[in-house]
């Protein structure tokens, strides 16, 4: 396994571990959690389909080209389009719990699509 995949897993780790904790009473801190995540989880899945399998070095540079290459797929459009969401979303500020409960439900479809492409 590559050093991509170990990140991508890591990263799914600690996103199932917040899952795994789930309590009514919990909702919101484990969706603000989750969302602190997601954004680093699409960069590297981006990352993974630009690399096409090679150990490539895991920088900056090269994760804006596997951006730029992502958006040139058309088959990847739900990919784009949750990363666009999570940039606004999640990437420079911490939504109070409500909220987070809220975007996490809206989240959920792209989660399930990541879940089947990856498989």
């Amino acid at each position: 396994m590559n050093k991509i995949d170990n990140l991508i897993i890591d990263i799914d780790k600690v996103i199932c571990s917040n899952i795994d904790k789930f309590d009514v009473s919990e909702r919101g801190l484990l969706s603000q959690n989750i969302l602190s995540q997601l954004r680093n989880f699409v960069d590297h899945i981006f990352f993974k389909i630009y690399s096409n399998g090679q150990d490539i070095e895991n920088n900056y540079e090269n994760i804006k080209k596997a951006e730029a290459f992502v958006k040139t797929r058309g088959n990847l459009k739900f990919l784009t389009k949750f990363h666009k969401l999570l940039q606004i979303t999640a990437s420079h500020y911490t939504l109070d719990e409500e909220n987070s409960e809220r975007m996490m439900l809206k989240y959920y479809e792209y989660l399930i699509k990541i879940k089947s492409f990856l498989k």
